[in-house]
């Protein structure tokens, strides 16, 4: 299907070889063949698919082609069809893949909560701290038809936390939770605050802000507290600017 010599045309070559899979006579090598040369015309996650439709009629180089797509970290939307990729290029049984299945059932168009659980808690087990955030906050708000479980939604934000990578995410996480539920843990949740903002968070600060502004754990400082709104704002975070202007407001009314 290489054809040199002709201008290049993305629709009319999508045409041909969509025109090739419809023949009535095609093989399954022919229509494999197509779907990967209808990948070769995409650059977003329809290149994806149509590498899944050239794999499931034998077209093994497609194979190879969606391994260079998760090694150079294609995005896929579609959570049916990010499924189906994940399973392809990692094992049935990888984090990631029973994640992207936990999401599937938990959001997905006929969901299943019991199985979204069941794939998000064996991702989870396995350490991987975005599936441990998601239970943390099916426990905490009483997601997915389970009760609130404060015990058990600390365990799972807790463990998140403790993750050696400490992504910052997480420690912001664990402290937005001790802060809401855990008054006597105000201090480490302060520290977890610290620690994320150190890695890179910008909700942290405002977290910090309004520890010291409300005086958790801490001192009341309201001096303190507009420091961390301002380095928030000075961020272009939303949240900062206002809970600045707001304390800022108060302040001068009281002066």
């Amino acid at each position: 299907w290489r054809i040199y010599g002709v201008e290049q045309d993305l629709e009319a070559a999508i045409n041909y070889f969509t025109a090739a899979i419809n023949n009535p006579t095609a093989t399954d090598s022919n229509k494999g063949e197509a779907h990967y040369g209808i990948a070769a015309c995409y650059y977003d996650e329809s290149r994806i698919e149509h590498l899944i439709k050239a794999l499931s009629y034998g077209y093994k180089e497609a194979k190879e082609d969606l391994e260079d797509e998760y090694r150079e970290g294609s995005s896929v939307e579609n959570l049916s069809l990010k499924v189906q990729f994940l399973k392809i290029v990692l094992a049935e049984n990888h984090y990631k893949t029973q994640h992207a299945l936990g999401v599937f059932y938990a959001t997905g168009s006929e969901p299943n909560y019991p199985l979204a659980l069941q794939h998000m808690t064996t991702a989870a087990n396995q350490g991987y701290d975005e599936a441990q955030l998601f239970l943390g906050s099916v426990y905490e708000n009483g997601l997915l038809n389970e009760q609130q479980d404060l015990a058990v939604a600390k365990e799972w934000y807790r463990k998140a936390a403790n993750l050696g990578k400490g992504q910052h995410r997480s420690l912001f996480e664990m402290a937005r939770f001790l802060v809401a539920y855990y008054p006597a843990e105000y201090k480490r949740a302060l520290q977890r605050y610290l620690q994320a903002i150190e890695r890179g968070s910008i909700p942290a600060l405002v977290g910090v802000g309004e520890m010291y502004e409300k005086g958790l754990g801490v001192t009341e400082d309201k001096k303190k507290a507009l420091e961390y709104y301002r380095k928030d704002m000075k961020k272009d975070d939303e949240n900062g600017k206002a809970a600045y202007e707001r304390l800022s407001s108060v302040t001068l009314s009281l002066n």
